[in-house]
């Protein structure tokens, strides 16, 4: 059972109220009540930026979705996005044209390979452009029009039309590069008091969808669908009740990792049950939480990273949304104690079990009896693990690991990289799979 010192704990408990399907329908409640007596407010506001390949993918998503459902589309346009939220732009972008490219493969999106990202005046042109065409009120007809042109004018900045991005602005007109400024300054106000930062972004009825990779979401949702799809693979019993093999492959794959991102909690319960059923070895290389490095993850981040990895663990089957943060004396213990785990033998136990602490169970580990707890349901002792407390060599292999992943041309977690193939996020594990069936057949 749990220990009674985790049932003391009022904040984990809150957050999960706040993260739960019940609290969910009843904001869904409301929104359909208000569209009742409001009928025109019902749209999905979609997040455009030209020059970003994801808003390209989810734009073509957009207009099949179109011929099926009869929902009311509104574009907003962004150009520049904050760094605050948005750090190590240039990484980002150069990331997104290889990622993105695999991602239209793996969806069967019919959209050439992104090679190279348009310069900033040719797509502040573009978008100028459309600026000006922007339709004023809530005319169903018009904004679909408008949401026609914004594909053709996207086409034909990334040379994927029948006709030239020239001929278009010759056609179309421009706004002056005053009045667009000023009208994208607006739209990335709207972006914030809405609750995000990214484009490639929809927003619907006070829910945030990234993506094609969460576009599914938002046809659910639609299609009057109260909770997510299960995937075929379920892990409601927890990476920790699996009967385990050694791998016997020489196949390894790199696992960058951080105990505060709820994101490398959901990679490692897919990972680890991926590696007992392909039998290939895991090098888990943790790092230090990106607050910890020196960035900020303001609050509207916080709240949406939370919102969309409990949406994610309900189709996983993965238990979610009791959270203990961990930070700074938390973090190090986690990391003091993994070199422990790996000498015995169980260190994907360890992060499973410390993990699901922290997200599912609202751990504190600063608690010796909820870290006792945790240690135990890994096979380990808290009393040999505070021997381990007092150990350093941790510190230069997490440098190590951060270094490493930014050889990589990445920052963030979690990250896999198996043979050549690089994936980013715990939504793209299906690349590693690929790259394991490769590796073996090559």
């Amino acid at each position: 059972m749990t220990p009674e010192s985790f049932k003391k704990k009022i904040t984990p408990y809150a957050i999960e109220a706040y993260l739960s399907t019940a609290f969910l329908k009843f904001k869904r409640k409301l929104f359909e009540a208000k569209i009742a007596l409001l009928p025109w407010r019902d749209e999905i506001i979609f997040y455009h930026r030209l020059n970003d390949p994801y808003s390209c993918l989810l734009l073509n998503a957009l207009m099949q979705m179109n011929k099926k459902h009869q929902v009311k589309v509104k574009v907003e346009l962004l150009f520049d996005l904050l760094d605050e939220y948005n750090p190590e732009t240039k990484k980002m972008a150069k990331y997104a044209l290889k990622d993105a490219t695999k991602l239209a493969e793996h969806k069967n999106i019919n959209t050439p390979e992104f090679k190279k990202t348009p310069s900033r005046r040719t797509t502040f042109r573009a978008t100028a452009c459309l600026l000006e065409q922007m339709p004023k009120g809530s005319n169903k007809a018009k904004k679909l029009h408008f949401l026609q042109l914004v594909s053709e004018l996207t086409g034909a900045l990334w040379g994927n039309s029948t006709t030239t991005l020239e001929s278009c602005l010759n056609r179309y007109g421009s706004m002056s590069e005053r009045k667009a400024k000023k009208a994208l300054d607006k739209s990335q106000t709207r972006l914030l008091q809405n609750g995000h930062y990214m484009s490639a972004m929809i927003f619907y009825g006070g829910e945030w969808y990234w993506g094609v990779d969460r576009f599914d979401y938002l046809i659910e949702r639609l299609n009057h669908s109260e909770t997510p799809s299960p995937t075929p693979t379920k892990f409601a019993d927890n990476y920790l009740a699996l009967t385990l093999k050694l791998p016997t492959q020489k196949c390894t794959v790199d696992f960058y990792f951080s105990f505060r991102s709820p994101y490398s909690y959901l990679a490692a319960e897919q990972i680890f049950q991926m590696a007992s059923k392909h039998q290939f070895d895991i090098n888990i290389k943790p790092v230090l939480p990106m607050v910890m490095r020196g960035f900020k993850i303001p609050k509207i981040k916080r709240l949406y990273i939370a919102k969309d990895a409990k949406r994610e663990s309900l189709k996983l089957g993965i238990s979610f949304g009791r959270i203990c943060d961990p930070i700074n004396d938390s973090i190090e213990l986690c990391m003091a104690l993994l070199p422990y785990a790996k000498s015995e033998s169980k260190e994907r136990a360890f992060v499973s079990s410390i993990c699901r602490g922290i997200w599912a169970e609202g751990a504190n580990l600063n608690n010796d009896e909820a870290l006792e707890y945790l240690l135990n349901r890994a096979g380990l002792s808290l009393s040999v693990a505070k021997t381990w407390l007092s150990k350093t060599e941790w510190r230069k292999q997490v440098e190590d690991n951060q270094t490493d992943l930014e050889a990589l041309g990445l920052w963030g977690v979690p990250t896999l990289v198996c043979d050549k193939t690089i994936a980013w996020g715990q939504d793209r594990l299906w690349l590693i799979e690929e790259a394991i069936s490769n590796y073996r057949q090559g």
